[in-house]
């Protein structure tokens, strides 16, 4: 806690270069190799510096915006940490962690509902456990409805649900299909 507070200070502190900051942060956290309990506090870190993005400190509020372009990133990593994680235990304690800040950013109001249940989902799909309750009907439709939009369309659609945008049509068409149908309640 008290690192993280530090961390806290130090990010406010130099807010004059908060897009670098909230570059260092999010490579800290894809880093595979990072320990899940390392990935966990500078999540909550990250947290912290969102929470007090508002303060009466100069350029303070450039973290929302600096840290809204990389999350996505960020859960997708995320997404891959629980993945590889083997023990049920540890997997439901690290869901529940990362869940807690989700749930706090929805209610500080730091970012559009939309983008943050799209990071939910994409994180909560990297779960082992997590398997596609639909027909494949379903999902093709799904499809198509995504398929017919234009790539610029469908690149807002990715960011506005905090979805990594990048990586060609398909996958942004894929992101998009499992995001949407999980959001439907299509995926368990």
């Amino acid at each position: 806690r008290r690192d993280i507070e530090q961390g806290m200070l130090f990010a406010l502190d130099h807010s004059e270069a908060a897009d670098d900051v909230a570059e260092l942060l999010a490579e800290a956290l894809t880093a595979s190799e990072t320990a899940v309990a390392t990935k966990t506090a500078r999540l909550f870190l990250v947290s912290d510096i969102l929470h007090n993005c508002g303060a009466p400190v100069r350029n303070a509020s450039a973290y929302r915006g600096a840290f809204q372009s990389k999350l996505p990133r960020v859960f997708q990593s995320l997404r891959a940490t629980l993945r590889g994680m083997n023990s049920r235990i540890a997997r439901e304690a690290f869901k529940k962690r990362v869940a807690s800040v989700i749930a706090a950013w929805s209610d500080w109001f730091l970012f559009q509902n939309e983008f943050l249940n799209g990071l939910e989902a994409n994180f909560v799909l990297g779960d082992v456990s997590t398997t596609l309750n639909c027909t494949e009907v379903e999902a093709k439709t799904v499809q198509r409805e995504i398929e017919t939009m234009d790539a610029e369309a469908r690149e807002k659609a990715c960011k506005a649900k905090g979805l990594i945008a990048e990586g060609g049509a398909e996958a942004c068409v894929a992101r998009l299909v499992e995001v949407e149908l999980h959001l439907r309640g299509r995926v368990k």
